[in-house]
């Protein structure tokens, strides 16, 4: 018997069998014509036709299935598996049927069914199969919700970022993961806007489930049913915490790099002014000496030109000072025990502090030496000791002075430097005083910046400090805050105690030395320091040749040779410096004294001053009396 099956709503796809399992024949309705892609007529029409054409590893599972109807153990057969199709490719089916007949013997002589090509369906299952592991799978956060915040996916990226696992977020509101408060609201808030508006984005602060503060990149938006009506939100975010931090840490460097250029051009400018300023000096104090020289009784005259000369002295301080902050001054820096000289310092700071602060002293025991200038570090205590007493000048308080060695393992980064590894010495002075306002932390290095108010501040004493230990290769670190107090770290590199050549000592006896008629040469081109030398040493009994370059004196000495017993020379000159005179003459044999005189030794290190020989440095503005010692010293030394 045969069932004659011509559904007339039968899909495309799909189609009708009656198997006859005595006969092993097929008869097919339905949509012959598409499933497989076979046409019209052409299907298997026996059950062992349709099992060649099944995959091979899906032959266990069929013959399985319908060894059980055939055998009387199952009356439905259900499976899905893969044929060849007309195109030779696989496709999915469903193959669905149930036994109608058996014989005496219980076996299944006839089934109806229907086989249905699925390949559509397998394919979309597999393309979301492939898209719930690429989303498990990727590192950017990924979060669905519903309308009402409630997490419906979240993905090993949304983990790896916050904390939570999947399994503690699903079926909860995504904002729950927020500390309670403003920030829980603003998390849904933006959720809503994302529901309402369609997409929200930007960069934010964030937390992990573990308290940690991070920044995202975050991007919300929704998603919609076929109808067009929001049904949830997208949420995606990832760190940015990394790059943030590069771009804080770049910003931090650019911004040290400019300070540093900033602080570089102005200290050129301060040097350059400094020098000048100094050969004007020199020639004020010259003359000022040689007119209190030659009027050794007049009452009246002598105190005019001692307040001027005492104004002089002043400027040559300050001067000093301006060039210590440009670095131009090469310091004399031998071994110096920090502890000691702080100790040294102490009453003179604690004369500087009022009587309302009070000061401690925490001074680590056997500390290293470092290379500096005892004066120079003096002068950056008592800058800082003046500033942290201007800070409790209302309240009182307590300057704390520490000194320990430290050690960097690694390249250390200050407020203008990065130091190398190694050892250093850590002086730190905290106060307890007002603090300084954050706007203003980064400018209190800057030349002439001063919080107080006008004739109280130079605003050169930061700058000085900062100057000053740059120049002995350290660095200083600044810890305020508004109301808190401040804390100034110095770090000085360690140094071992080793030889070191001074500078000549002069001493300072109670009269002039006079001359004997010696000749000596005076060569500067700055006219007024010139002709306040040439009188200087004439008043003490010298015979005097005065050039205004040293072209002028190797011009005259090459065109008539003369004899000279000491030269005096400026060092910056056009065209022939002093240094440079001073290798012509050693060159040609002559082992003359030669004084260079400077407000700038930059050039003029003591290796390049040994391998010409017979040099000594006078800085200017110099003294008249210092003058008439060394000349009278080197004169005496050459005789001899």
């Amino acid at each position: 018997m045969q069932l004659h099956l011509n559904p007339p709503t039968a899909p495309p796809r799909l189609v009708w069998w009656d198997w006859d399992l005595v006969s092993d024949r097929l008869v097919v309705r339905g949509g012959q014509d598409c499933l497989l892609g076979y046409q019209p007529g052409t299907l298997p029409e026996t059950g062992a036709a349709w099992e060649r054409a099944a995959h091979p590893d899906d032959l266990p599972q069929i013959r399985t299935a319908l060894q059980a109807c055939r055998e009387g153990g199952a009356e439905d057969w259900c499976s899905e598996h893969r044929y060849l199709g007309a195109d030779g490719a696989w496709k999915w089916v469903l193959d669905a049927g149930k036994v109608t007949a058996r014989d005496p013997a219980r076996r299944a002589i006839r089934m109806l069914g229907f086989t249905l090509d699925v390949s559509a369906r397998r394919q979309a299952e597999a393309a979301l199969r492939r898209d719930a592991e690429l989303l498990a799978n990727v590192k950017e956060s990924i979060i669905c919700t519903d309308l009402e915040g409630i997490v419906t996916y979240w993905n090993a990226g949304a983990t790896a970022l916050y904390g939570w696992t999947a399994a503690e977020m699903l079926g909860r509101p995504f904002y729950d993961r927020f500390p309670a408060g403003e920030a829980r609201e603003q998390a849904y808030g933006r959720m809503k806007q994302a529901a309402q508006h369609g997409e929200t984005r930007g960069e934010r602060e964030d937390v992990r489930k573990d308290g940690a503060k991070i920044i995202v990149d975050s991007r919300a938006f929704a998603f919609h049913d076929p109808a067009g009506r929001p049904i949830g939100v997208i949420g995606m975010a990832h760190d940015i915490t990394a790059r943030r931090r590069a771009e804080a840490e770049r910003l931090r460097l650019e911004q040290r790099l400019l300070q540093a250029q900033k602080m570089e051009t102005v200290g050129t400018l301060a040097g350059g002014i400094a020098h000048e300023f100094n050969n004007i000096l020199a020639a004020i104090i010259g003359n000022t000496e040689l007119a209190l020289l030659k009027h050794p009784d007049d009452t009246v005259f002598r105190a005019y030109h001692q307040s001027v000369l005492d104004a002089s002295q002043r400027a040559r301080e300050l001067i000093r000072r301006i060039l210590a902050f440009s670095r131009v001054h090469e310091p004399e820096r031998r071994p110096v025990q920090l502890a000691r000289l702080v100790g040294d310092a102490a009453a003179f700071i604690r004369a500087a502090l009022p009587a309302t602060v009070e000061l401690q002293l925490d001074l680590a025991p056997d500390c290293p030496s470092t290379l500096a200038d005892a004066n120079q570090l003096q002068q950056v205590l008592l800058n800082l000791a003046a500033n942290a007493a201007y800070a409790m000048r209302e309240g009182g308080g307590r300057l704390a002075i520490r000194l320990r060695p430290v050690h960097f393992p690694a390249p250390y980064s200050t407020a203008f430097a990065m130091l190398p590894a190694g050892l250093y010495l850590a002086l730190e002075l905290a106060d307890t005083g007002c603090g300084i306002e954050p706007e203003q932390q980064g400018r209190i290095f800057d030349p002439f910046f001063t919080t107080k108010p006008v004739g109280e501040g130079s605003g050169l004493g930061l700058a000085i400090v900062q100057g000053i230990i740059a120049g002995h290769g350290g660095g200083v670190d600044v810890a305020s805050s508004a109301g808190a107090g401040t804390t100034f770290t110095l770090y000085l590199p360690v140094v071992h105690a080793i030889g070191r050549t001074g500078t000549p000592d002069f001493g300072v006896p109670q009269a002039l030395p006079l001359g004997r008629g010696e000749c000596i040469v005076v060569i500067d081109d700055e006219e007024p320091i010139a002709l306040v030398t040439e009188g200087a040493l004439r008043h003490l009994g010298y015979q005097v040749r005065r050039f205004s370059s040293a072209e002028a004196f190797w011009t005259d000495l090459s065109a008539a040779p003369f004899r000279f017993d000491l030269m005096v020379t400026d060092q910056a000159m056009p065209r022939l410096t002093g240094l440079e005179l001073a290798r012509r003459l050693r060159a040609e044999g002559r082992q003359t004294p030669i004084v260079i005189v400077s407000g700038d030794s930059r050039e003029l290190t003591p290796d390049e001053l040994a391998l010409v020989g017979g040099i000594t440095l006078l800085e200017k503005p110099f003294d008249l009396k210092l003058l008439a010692i060394m000349v009278d010293r080197l004169l005496h030394q050459s005789a001899a």
